[in-house]
């Protein structure tokens, strides 16, 4: 896992995952670009349209909080790889890293894990496990809001469907998210067949079965290596990794 933060500055008290906001960035700022970089788009050329300056560096700060927007930082790398080369996975991705790097959001995934699709699904349950990881740390009123942004992250994600009665739904998972919930494990210093049962493979939502496929299809386009003969299991994202250090490969 990553560092703990303080609850306190994390996106999902003020923002969701900022979905939209991600891809209208990544779409005019290169993977390669450093932090003075998408600050200037957000901030000076106001790509994403905010109406003040001061909720334009408010955007900046939220979103170098979920993304970090450093190409020498491996996660962000990654995500910058395969966000670029999936596009239908592009909300289960942003899922997956908001999820890592946002320790208001993660409580709330035991409630989404344990709620079968097609069962209805509202900000309090998100609300409740939040405040169960965090007990008198925020106020009614703050729990509310925190349950709305994060009710809208999963629905962005796939994971829930409905615009106000909301709904457990099981979103499609493609190569670019199977890839990084694998790595998102094998990161946590998980290997082998434990690569399969993660919290980052349970968010995907996938079985074992189509895991594997999905893991054999990355494997061709050199974003892990991989071996199976039964319940032997080898999975190594180090070249990869290596590859995003230096882009010539």
């Amino acid at each position: 896992m990553p560092p703990v933060t303080t609850a306190a500055r994390t996106a999902h008290i003020s923002r969701t995952m900022m979905l939209s906001e991600a891809t209208t960035l990544f779409a005019t700022v290169p993977a390669t670009a450093n932090l003075d970089a998408f600050h200037h788009a957000v901030v000076d050329d106001n790509l994403l349209l905010k109406r003040t300056v001061s909720n334009r560096e408010k955007t900046f700060r939220f979103l170098r909080e979920l993304y970090v927007l450093d190409p020498t930082d491996p996660v962000y790398a990654a995500l910058r790889t395969l966000w670029d080369a999936d596009l239908p996975g592009r909300p289960l991705l942003a899922l997956l890293n908001a999820v890592y790097r946002d320790d208001v959001l993660r409580p709330s995934t035991d409630a989404i894990l344990a709620t079968r699709p097609g069962t209805p699904m509202g900000k309090q349950e998100l609300a409740a496990a939040i405040a169960a990881r965090y007990p008198n740390r925020f106020g009614e009123k703050s729990l509310d809001k925190i349950g709305r942004n994060v009710a809208s992250t999963w629905t962005q994600s796939g994971h829930l469907v409905g615009r106000v009665a909301k709904t457990r739904a099981a979103p499609a998972t493609t190569v670019g998210p199977a890839t990084f919930a694998l790595l998102l494990g094998w990161l946590d210093g998980h290997r082998g067949l434990a690569l399969f049962d993660t919290l980052w493979v349970k968010l995907a939502s996938k079985n074992s079965s189509d895991l594997d496929a999905l893991a054999f299809a990355a494997s061709n386009r050199d974003w892990l290596r991989y071996k199976r003969l039964g319940d032997v299991v080898e999975i190594d994202f180090a070249p990869f990794l290596a590859s995003l250090e230096d882009p010539r490969g």
